[in-house]
């Protein structure tokens, strides 16, 4: 019977992934006296990050990336960034904020 190692495929796999985008979670944010501008908690610490903004009249949700090169098999991150600012068209007001890529909803 032949044998296959795993280990070529393991060490391809986490080549490819360290390279990935990460998305990390939104803890809270605060919004400025207008509400027309936003800083994000995130999960992460001293990323590279880009927020995608998608407003409606019921909800604003915040895509945040971390476009830093990781190695995933290393720990988590052990502090937390505050992003902004973001720029609304319109101040939040009564509008959920909304954590787009892991769908909940921060508090502001």
């Amino acid at each position: 019977m032949k044998r296959i190692s795993l280990l070529p495929m393991v060490v391809a796999l986490a080549v490819v992934l360290s390279g990935c985008a990460s998305h990390p979670e939104v803890y809270s944010a605060e919004a400025s006296g207008d509400g027309q501008t936003l800083y994000i908690e995130v999960g992460a610490c001293n990323g590279d990050h880009t927020a995608n903004v998608a407003q409606s009249d019921e909800e604003v949700v915040v895509s945040i990336t971390d476009h830093r090169r990781r190695n995933p098999l290393a720990g988590g991150d052990d502090c937390n960034d505050v992003y902004g600012p973001i720029k609304l068209g319109r101040p939040l007001g009564d509008r959920q904020l909304i954590d787009g890529f892991h769908d909940a909803v921060i508090p502001v």
